[in-house]
């Protein structure tokens, strides 16, 4: 888990440090985009994000959009992954179109009751 030691040399509670999880239990998180790609670029976009811990690249379309997930990491929330996305060369925007959070124990509530 990486750990701003900023927030903890100001005597914060590790659970108050952004993207730390009090639980040992990893939540379940991912986000749904769409992303705009520069006309001709469309395959070094998508073999550059495919690179990418966490990203993938399900679709495309011809006329340049890509349907896109990112789930969190041991070294990168989701949401920080969005923004390394949107600065990816060729990439004129993205949007979020669906995002999931869930944590370990309502996933495993949900498989029992199934």
């Amino acid at each position: 888990m990486k750990v701003n030691s900023r927030f903890l040399a100001e005597g914060k509670e590790l659970a108050t440090v952004p993207g730390a999880m009090p639980s040992p239990e990893k939540p379940f998180n991912v986000c749904g985009l769409i992303a705009h790609v520069a006309k001709g670029r469309i395959d070094e976009v998508c073999a550059a994000l495919n690179e990418l811990e966490g990203v993938d690249v399900h679709t495309q379309t011809e006329d340049g959009r890509l349907v896109i997930t990112i789930e969190d990491t041991e070294d990168c929330l989701a949401s920080e992954m969005i923004t390394t996305v949107d600065r990816t060369s060729g990439v004129i925007n993205s949007s979020l179109v669906y995002h999931q959070f869930e944590s370990q124990d309502s996933l495993e509530m949900e498989e029992v009751s199934s």
